[in-house]
């Protein structure tokens, strides 16, 4: 005798580009959880591609709006990539006439020649004129480039509420170089010419990942302790910048067929007497999996705007990127094995100049493509949750010299040092996305005020006021520029940052 039911639903399966099978498995195991929350049958028609939704009226009516949501979790994931290349103007008072290319040298491994010849083009101003300050350069302002980051990323994270993995935004200050671009004419572009490059389709560029200046690296860590006024530290109990202490983290690239996967880890140091005499020791603070696109080793950029100075070339980038969020369960059972046994040396972390190497006996008898190691120093932008981290990283690739199991030869890049700005609310709010149900939404805000809030400073740009959060970070961005990429004679014997 047939079982009844309350209500019967359909739904059409709307995306044409995307097999349901190929997306929800071959049993449509995928909506398993949708049929246990609402007690529904759900049984998929392939001639017609429908899906048959049996059940009480109100099960059937939250699993249609359940199916719809997967259609638009599978939508999020194919977001393409927002970028904009902006140009920042920290004096109204001058602007540049014309754009020269000025050679910038990437990182290199120390010993290969070859290597060591692998050069970017970075842009600079020239000409410099003075204006009274009403004539300026289109998106040059502050003013103006916060209305369109607004626009922009408010948009992207709109989209977002779907998506099903890993997200990570972060402000990175580096040096822009061009990658895809229009040679100049005589050595130069001319001001208007360049801005209208910039905003051609077919133009590229990218902001790297160290700071760019090898001298000015080397004095950031003693500019940002002596920002005394801009930056706290993160602890209460910690009352000197030059006190904080730093954390580790590790970062492996491991090969896999459908798509490397990322392992992260971080260590702190810990005193676990907390009286303070007994020996240090380091803790695990974090340990995260992603799987990257089979076509790429970096996560998938969803936000790429960068604000550039051409005073210097250096420049802000936004980046918000995704990736696939991993259980550690589903880990193939050797890649989970090998990642337990990754340990931190203490003394080797201690060990603050040359090559870091803090990984104990680290042999990568798995594929591995490459690991970076980071020390970074955390702290706080001043009555506010921004956190500012100072990162001395070093990067090492693995090539394997033959098919047997651990015969790798491992070559390191030189060390240098990066700087990244992150709201600490970010990583919460995300973290909704990479435990995401299937069909179900993250409940988070998109607004610019909840991404971009507002502190207690009230300070800015020109001196005025303002009630617009990301005013506000962008002219403390600026002082952070200014801060870290001071001539190394300009920091020698610290200054104070009020």
């Amino acid at each position: 005798m047939g079982a009844a039911f309350g209500a019967i639903g359909t739904f059409r399966w709307p995306v044409e580009d995307y097999d349901p099978e190929a997306v929800l498995g071959p049993s449509f195991e995928a909506l398993d959880r949708i049929r246990m929350d609402t007690a529904c049958h759900i049984i998929f028609t392939p001639k017609i591609k429908s899906f048959n939704i049996l059940g009480s009226q109100s099960g059937v009516t939250k699993a249609v709006v359940l199916l719809r949501n997967v259609c638009f979790q599978i939508a999020a994931r194919q977001l393409d990539s927002t970028r904009r290349y902006l140009l920042h103007n920290a004096d109204d008072s001058q602007h540049f006439t014309a754009v020269a290319l000025k050679q910038y040298t990437h990182p290199h491994m120390p010993g290969d020649d070859a290597d060591r010849d692998k050069t970017g083009q970075s842009p600079c101003g020239e000409d410099l004129v003075e204006t009274d300050g009403t004539i300026l350069p289109a998106d040059g302002s502050s003013h103006k480039n916060a209305l369109l980051l607004k626009a922009i990323v408010v948009h992207q994270l709109s989209r977002l509420h779907f998506y099903r993995g890993h997200l990570d935004l972060r402000i990175r200050l580096g040096t822009f170089l061009m990658t895809q671009y229009k040679m100049p004419v005589d050595g130069s572009y001319g001001f208007e010419d360049f801005q209208g490059m910039l905003k051609q389709t077919q133009f590229r560029g990218e902001v790297t990942m160290e700071l760019g200046d090898r001298t000015r690296e080397n004095a950031a860590l003693h500019a940002l302790q002596c920002a005394k006024g801009l930056l706290v530290p993160q602890s209460g109990m910690i009352a000197r910048l030059s006190d904080v202490k730093p954390v580790y983290t590790a970062v492996f690239i491991f090969t896999d067929r459908a798509g490397d996967l990322r392992h992260s880890v971080t260590w702190h140091e810990v005193d676990p007497g907390g009286i303070g005499n007994n020996p240090e020791v380091f803790d695990t603070l974090s340990r995260s999996w992603v799987r990257l696109d089979r076509s790429s080793s970096t996560p998938f950029p969803l936000v790429d705007v960068s604000l550039t100075d051409l005073t210097d070339g250096s420049a802000w980038q936004f980046d918000l990127v995704g990736a696939h969020a991993v259980e550690y369960k589903r880990l193939p059972e050797n890649l989970a094995k090998l990642a337990d046994h990754i340990k931190i040396d203490s003394k080797e972390a201690r060990r603050n100049h040359g090559d870091i190497n803090f990984i104990s006996r680290f042999t990568p008898y798995l594929p591995t493509k490459s690991y970076q190691q980071r020390v970074s120093y955390r702290y706080n932008l001043a009555q506010s949750d921004y956190v500012v981290e100072l990162t001395r990283f070093q990067d090492r690739i693995c090539t394997a010299r033959s098919r047997n199991p651990g015969d790798y030869t491992i070559k390191a890049f030189e060390p240098r040092w990066s700087l990244e700005v992150y709201h600490s609310s970010w990583a919460t709010r995300f973290a909704r996305n990479e435990n995401l149900a299937v069909g179900a939404k993250a409940q988070w805000d998109a607004k610019v005020g909840t991404w971009f809030p507002m502190d207690d400073m009230g300070d800015t740009e020109a001196g005025k006021t303002t009630d617009d959060g990301l005013e506000q970070l962008l002219a403390k961005l600026e002082v952070l520029r200014q801060l870290v990429l001071r001539s190394a004679k300009e920091i020698v014997g610290g200054m104070e940052v009020a």
